[in-house]
């Protein structure tokens, strides 16, 4: 069946499901264009773009997010049982639960999101842990506490939203500092 059209040309959305059965949405708005590419270069199964030139970004980047949001959900439950259960201030109890989840995502992206570059660096893990706490530590430890902070802090948001915050404003910080530096491809001689 051939994509149906709703709206014009330049501010419309196509949807549509074509012979493989993979359900297709294109719409002006470039994350969603993202997201989906990310969708469809997975090795979910879930198919590939017709053209090379609609990549946006590649599997590594959905496997980062993927590991991401799961280490957000480290962080918030780490946050509640410290915060809420332990009784400490919301900026070391966010100290303490970004730790857990910088672990929990350096564990995850070594052994799935970058694996293929892991295997061939020559710092090992122990270096690449470094580099990781060095970069994507630094960058989530300290713009957590500074953007909590400021949210929680100065301008009494509640702070697992604060949190929330905090996290989705690293996050593209923190992408660029592993794949360029932590997980970085080694170059071919």
């Amino acid at each position: 069946m051939s994509p149906s059209k709703l709206g014009s040309r330049s501010v419309g959305l196509e949807a549509g499901f074509d012979t493989r059965l993979r359900f297709h949405v294109r719409s002006p708005l470039l994350f969603g264009r993202r997201l989906l590419s990310a969708l469809n270069h997975t090795s979910a199964g879930l198919g590939k773009t017709q053209s090379p030139k609609r990549v946006f970004f590649d599997r590594a980047v959905f496997r980062f997010y993927a590991v991401g949001a799961a280490g957000i959900v480290v962080q918030l439950v780490a946050l509640t049982l410290l915060k809420s259960g332990l009784r400490l201030d919301y900026l070391p109890a966010t100290a303490l639960a970004v730790e857990a989840a910088l672990l929990h995502n350096f564990f995850w992206h070594e052994r799935w999101t970058w694996a293929d570059r892991t295997r061939s660096l020559a710092a090992g893990y122990t270096g690449q842990l470094i580099r990781f706490h060095l970069t994507t530590g630094m960058l989530s430890i300290g713009g957590n506490l500074l953007l909590m902070q400021a949210l929680a802090g100065w301008m009494h948001v509640p702070y697992l939203l604060a949190n929330g915050i905090a996290i989705a404003l690293c996050s593209a910080l923190n992408y660029l500092a592993a794949d360029r530096f932590v997980f970085r491809r080694l170059r071919k001689r």
